[in-house]
């Protein structure tokens, strides 16, 4: 269905389902693959409606029907990818089952209705009324199955549910310790570390706090779990949370941002002052220093060429250095192609947006030859290396009246 949405000026195309999968099976797909064995069948009977009709026509319904039941079935199975041994289930049991039990039925019913070799008006009725029976149970079947499987998907979003809450309720817990102690402390007991931080824990306290990470991360051992994970139950949700966890880790961070955006400001002047002489001929950077916000998202940066007509394939990617991937970037690594007529390219490099504070963080791009070794296949110049800082948005706050 289709209709003009005039408030967003376009076409909303909404799709919906009109027959059921399993009425369609058994109906028009059926139909539609018998249909030459039934012509064949009713043009038989109709060319001489007294005489006997040949054997033709039912015996390729019959052929068909068995070639479809049994040898589609079994290639079906069997074209089914998976390692050796493995068990295939079938998606919905009810409908098969009803079709295959009334499918022997139909067998059967055949037999009967031709053993005296003739068939009559009763009989060929109560085909059909065979036929819509079938139809009406299948469809019965996959609605119950459809039923079931939706009351276990919402069982099951609520057992997640009510496993995240649990968890959350936990994590509220190891923070409340974590502000009756502090957050070094708590993750020094959680991964079995003894330090001077954890000396005024008490042996209970910390059984607790070890049974609770194990808990969160469904392990025997916190010691298995890296230390980003652990920091990561540390953060706080809630802006008030958020204030105390600041004011609590932030430290001297003020004076270290001021700092890092002078060292900032001091190589982008020298950048400005440097004379590159040592470039590549063909491709390089068009800026060799970039900032970027984590709030922006992504930082774009250009490629330039510097022939003309000319095809030419590079790769770009980038470098870890205090900027961490995937903690504190995208890394990518990408083959670019410059046609004759192309004098730039970019590339957009997205950027993880946390609210957890850091300082100034930077990694490298550099432009490789995709066709030497690596190690060996960084192109030449220094044109051909760009420096990317992060700046970090979140300052510790403070609050006050």
């Amino acid at each position: 269905m289709e209709y003009w949405d005039k408030e967003k000026s376009t076409m909303i195309v909404i799709e919906r389902q009109i027959w059921n999968a399993t009425v369609a099976n058994l109906t028009l797909m059926a139909l539609g693959s018998s249909a030459p064995e039934i012509l064949l069948s009713v043009i038989s009977t109709l060319k001489d409606i007294r005489a006997v009709p040949p054997e033709l026509g039912p015996s390729t319904i019959v052929g068909s029907a068995a070639f479809n039941l049994l040898v589609i079935s079994g290639v079906s199975i069997i074209a089914v990818g998976g390692e050796d041994g493995e068990i295939k289930k079938i998606d919905d049991v009810w409908v098969f089952g009803v079709t295959a039990i009334l499918s022997v039925w139909a067998y059967i019913w055949m037999y009967i209705c031709i053993e005296d070799n003739k068939v009559n008006v009763t009989e060929g009725v109560m085909t059909c009324v065979f036929f819509v029976a079938l139809i009406v149970i299948s469809y019965t079947a996959d609605r119950v199955n459809s039923y079931r499987v939706q009351q276990r998907r919402t069982q099951e979003e609520r057992d997640e549910a009510d496993r995240d809450e649990e968890i959350k309720l936990k994590k509220d817990q190891i923070r409340r310790i974590g502000r009756e102690f502090s957050d070094n402390a708590v993750i020094e007991v959680a991964q079995g570390i003894n330090s001077n931080n954890t000396a005024q824990i008490s042996e209970q306290t910390k059984k607790e706090i070890r049974d609770l990470f194990c808990q969160i991360h469904q392990v025997d051992k916190v010691s298995e779990i890296a230390v980003n994970d652990l920091l990561e139950s540390m953060q706080p949700e809630t802006l008030l949370e958020r204030f105390a966890y600041r004011k609590r880790n932030a430290g001297n961070a003020g004076d270290f941002i001021r700092i890092k955006g002078a060292k900032g400001q001091l190589e982008h002047d020298e950048q400005a002052k440097k004379l590159v002489n040592d470039v590549n001929e063909y491709v390089g950077f068009k800026c060799l220093h970039y900032s970027v916000t984590e709030s922006n998202g992504h930082v774009e940066i250009t490629i330039a060429k510097k022939i003309i007509s000319q095809e030419i394939t590079i790769g770009v990617r980038t470098i870890n250095d205090t900027a961490q991937a995937p903690r504190d970037y995208t890394h990518i690594d990408e083959i670019i192609e410059f046609g004759k007529r192309d004098t730039e390219k970019k590339i957009r490099i997205p950027i993880v947006d946390d609210e957890e504070w850091n300082p100034d963080l930077e990694f490298i791009v550099e432009l490789y030859d995709p066709n030497k070794l690596e190690g060996e296949d960084r192109l030449p110049g220094d044109d051909t290396r760009c420096r990317v800082t992060i700046l970090d948005e979140d300052f510790p706050g403070t609050i006050g009246f």
